[in-house]
């Protein structure tokens, strides 16, 4: 008898790292990069101003080192990799 399978079709979601792995060139904003994280939102003190801080600091990391980030209309996006260091030195 022959051996006949067919691929599974997976229902579950992917995770955040998951799809970063498919597309490591994507960007994140602070905010989204905790949500989809699921970084521990509810600690922050002041989620805004954390998110603020947070950026203008990532901003100036990537000017003084040219790391590529985008900046536009929509705000300051980072490379995943630079925002998983950043939070790993900056718990």
């Amino acid at each position: 008898m022959p051996n006949t399978t067919t691929p599974q079709h997976s229902t579950v979601t992917a995770t955040a790292l998951e799809l970063v792995g498919r597309d490591p060139a994507q960007l994140f904003a602070v905010e989204a990069y905790w949500t989809a994280f699921d970084e521990p939102v509810e600690l922050l003190t002041n989620r805004t101003q954390t998110f603020a801080d947070d950026t203008a600091s990532l901003a100036t990391l990537c000017e003084q080192h040219r790391i590529s980030h985008r900046q536009d209309d929509q705000g300051h996006a980072f490379p995943v990799w630079l925002l998983r260091e950043f939070y790993r030195a900056n718990p």
